[in-house]
């Protein structure tokens, strides 16, 4: 085990939100399948298949010739703690952003289930393994393309 405050965690913090995200199943049917009763589609057979081609750890702009509805997970914005020069306060971000023709379903909208599942995951939970819990600060929508839209939900932590 490293000692708190590496950069060199960060992967391995990127994979226990990944797999969290991984690990629920409406966040993952909402994923795969693109038609608006995803909810009411069977499991999805493998979730690990979303990697690289729905859920990415760094920005992505969709295609455009494309219909789909995609995740990025990442950290940014590093700060120094300055009581403590071992640790870091940086920001987990989450953008989830669907094409227009996929933002309602037949119970609600895509990106909004997608989002409340997120944070059920990520707020006032310790997913990223940080010293203090991850907790919501923001989200703010904004269209990705004239087919894409998104949101942006950011928490903070310390210790990456």
């Amino acid at each position: 085990m490293s000692e708190r405050g590496q950069f060199s965690d960060l992967e391995d913090q990127l994979q226990r939100v990944i797999v969290a995200i991984l690990g629920d199943e409406n966040i993952c049917k909402l994923l795969y399948y693109d038609s608006p009763d995803a909810l009411s589609q069977p499991p999805v057979p493998d979730p690990y298949a979303l990697l690289r081609t729905r859920i990415y750890t760094q920005t992505f702009k969709p295609p455009t010739d494309s219909q789909s509805t995609f995740i990025t997970v990442f950290f940014d914005n590093f700060n120094a703690v300055s009581e403590n020069p071992y640790l870091k306060h940086g920001r987990l971000f989450v953008n989830v952003m669907t094409h227009r023709s996929l933002w309602e379903l037949d119970n609600g909208l895509r990106v909004i289930k997608i989002m409340a599942e997120i944070d059920k995951i990520l707020n006032r939970n310790r997913v990223t393994n940080s010293i203090t819990k991850d907790f919501f600060k923001n989200a703010n929508y904004y269209a990705v393309s004239d087919l894409y839209n998104s949101y942006n939900m950011t928490y903070t932590n310390i210790d990456v």
